[in-house]
Formats: C-alpha cells, sequence, structure tokens
C-alpha cells in the first residue's frame, strides 16, 4: 500500500498544470497521452485511462473529449465513484 503523496502545482495560461516528474515516472506518463479528468464539482481527479472504450482515446483534434458526459462513460464514472 502507497501512502498519499501531497504536491502543489501552479495552473497556468490557458488552464494547463504540470504534472510532476515523480508522478510522471511512476506511471510511465508520456508526452500527448491521454488522461482522464474527473470532475465532481468539488474536486478534480486525473487518471490514467482503464476500461474507457477506445473511440474515446483516439487522437481527436478537441483536447476537451469528457466535457459532455456521453452514455457509454456514465457506468465508468459511478463504477469508480461509488464501486
Amino acid at each position: 500500500m502507497s501512502c498519499l503523496q501531497i504536491f502543489v502545482v501552479r495552473l497556468r495560461k490557458k488552464g494547463q498544470i504540470t504534472i510532476p516528474a515523480k508522478i510522471r515516472e511512476a506511471l510511465n506518463l508520456k508526452e500527448n497521452q491521454k488522461l482522464l479528468v474527473l470532475f465532481d464539482g468539488s474536486k478534480i481527479v486525473i487518471e490514467v485511462p482503464k476500461g474507457i472504450p477506445k473511440k474515446y482515446l483516439e487522437p481527436d483534434e478537441d483536447e476537451v473529449e469528457f466535457a459532455i458526459l456521453d452514455r457509454e462513460l456514465v457506468s465508468y464514472y459511478y463504477g469508480r465513484k461509488y464501486g
């Protein structure tokens, strides 16, 4: 079991943040890799996508692909939140 680590990051122009190198290395994150951002009204969670339909992970011109909750993602969201 790992312990919770807290990192302070700065929100940059255009809403960008930098994920600390220690986290990128631990999760083997690569440049341009897509990440899942969950928002429940009071917190933001960034995850490496697992169990997401492949069509959402393929290259797309739009960077904000999950802004509108798709029906296929509802079960994933509730499974993560309450499962």
